[in-house]
């Protein structure tokens, strides 16, 4: 991932060979599918193994794992085709285009996004997920996590949080301390006197 010149986030798309025939024209391009399922574990997919045997497709930012179905991962993975650059070796590949690795993942999607080949992608670290003690509560919030003890509470940002959660565990509201709405009652108070 790089920064291109407009601002935007860039991947290097890295898991092709170009194919020449015996007269050296090139002929088209083959997926790689280890450099390909390194591309999509880049992207934050991989399995989530449940205790059944069965095992779930996730994607893992910050922390925070949600469940995605197959076709997330195909228009994740196409989105960032659209926006990288191709390179061999580290190099730019003027030779193949996006649009070229686009068509040839299009041309055996059932192959290259295939439950049998994504499962392949583990997760780097096992998955510890943040479970309340009789000590500690946790509560998730769209802009961290509120961990509450004896102490008090404080507000962590998911990628300073040791340990994962559930998107679904997501209050869908940014925390606010109780001293701010305090304050905040306070002053419209004390605007209304004025």
């Amino acid at each position: 991932m790089k920064e291109s010149k407009k601002n935007k986030v860039t991947w290097d798309i890295n898991f092709f060979s170009v194919q020449y025939d015996k007269n050296g024209q090139k002929k088209g391009i083959s997926i790689n599918l280890v450099p390909f399922t390194n591309f999509v574990a880049n992207a934050g997919f991989c399995r989530f193994d449940l205790e059944s045997g069965v095992c779930l497709f996730v994607r893992v930012e910050e922390k925070v794992v949600e469940q995605v179905q197959i076709i997330s991962i195909v228009d994740e993975v196409v989105e960032r085709v659209e926006n990288g650059d191709t390179v061999i070796n580290g190099e730019p590949c003027d030779e193949v285009t996006n649009e070229m690795v686009i068509e040839k993942l299009y041309g055996n999607l059932p192959r290259y996004f295939a439950p049998i080949l994504l499962q392949r992608i583990r997760s780097e670290t096992p998955f510890d997920f943040v479970k309340d003690t009789k000590e500690t509560a946790f509560v998730c919030f769209k802009n961290g996590v509120v961990v509450c003890n004896e102490k008090g509470y404080e507000l962590k940002p998911f990628s300073h949080f040791d340990k994962h959660l559930w998107k679904k565990q997501i209050i869908d509201r940014e925390f606010k301390p109780l001293s701010d709405t305090l304050t905040l009652l306070n002053d419209t108070k004390k605007a209304k006197e004025i």
